[in-house]
């Protein structure tokens, strides 16, 4: 049963050997198996990943999220056969109309930004307020490109 979500943060090399994933850093090595394991985030841009490791994180359907130099998430791996209808599902989600696939895109954003204002609740309580007067009436009446850049600017 995989419950594990494992987090590269450092310079790393990471690799695949006899069902475990292999984490090198400098002089310590550290092993995981691979059924412990449900997703891997690699937050570093110094991580150097085998090609291996990758065919057997995606053989046994565990996620692989990579991160930018800021800590932004940009990009993931998943098998495309993780379940019995996985092609099916991708078919679906291209034949969406473009008004659905925007709406969810303005779904995705506004949650983003209500993610931004819960975080400067937390520490910045002043400029909660401008992120929220945002939200309501920008992405409730219509919706602009650069809302969202906006909002990460403040």
């Amino acid at each position: 049963m995989s419950f594990r979500t494992v987090v590269i943060t450092r310079q790393s090399k990471i690799s695949y050997k006899n069902r475990f994933l292999v984490v090198k850093h400098e002089s310590d090595e550290k092993y995981i198996h691979l059924s412990e394991i449900d997703t891997v985030i690699v937050d570093s841009i110094s991580v150097s990943i085998s090609a291996y490791l990758l065919k057997e994180l995606s053989d046994n359907k565990i996620n692989i999220i990579f991160c930018d130099d800021k800590h932004n998430p940009f990009g993931e791996l998943s098998s495309y056969y993780s379940r019995h209808n996985t092609s099916k599902k991708i078919k679906e989600q291209i034949a969406w109309k473009q008004s659905d696939k925007n709406k969810l895109w303005q779904m995705i954003v506004k949650n983003k930004i209500i993610n931004q204002a819960t975080l400067l609740r937390k520490t910045y309580s002043d400029k909660c307020d401008l992120i929220l007067w945002i939200v309501n009436i920008f992405l409730d009446n219509f919706y602009k490109d650069n809302c969202k850049r906006y909002c990460t600017g403040v």
